[in-house]
């Protein structure tokens, strides 16, 4: 299963010494032994900041040779930790979803 290659990367994302866009150093910076996109849930709630946060942490992606795909694989994973409404807030900004559960769980 492609997900289960992802894991590692959702739970120990790594920035230091990168040159990232700045709310994903912004997010990596608040707490440095978590994961940014973690933190990025936990603190981000306006759409205009989790939609720039989506399309910073694509690229950052991108650049260390994943995917976009599997940049929103691992935001829909870290959602499933989430509660319902966090998870609704997310998941109606954004087009991904959990890997295995999707969407609407």
């Amino acid at each position: 299963m492609e997900w289960l290659n992802l894991i590692s990367l959702a739970v120990y994302g790594y920035v230091e010494g990168k040159d990232v866009k700045e709310l994903v150093k912004k997010m990596h910076d608040i707490n440095p032994k978590r994961n940014l996109v973690f933190t990025a849930i936990d603190k981000l709630s306006k759409p205009k900041d989790i939609t720039q946060f989506h399309k910073e942490y694509r690229e950052y992606m991108v650049d260390e040779g994943y995917t976009e795909k599997i940049a929103d694989q691992n935001i829909g994973y870290v959602l499933g930790y989430m509660g319902k409404e966090t998870r609704s807030l997310w998941y109606g900004i954004l087009d991904v979803e959990h890997p295995v559960f999707g969407n609407d769980y």
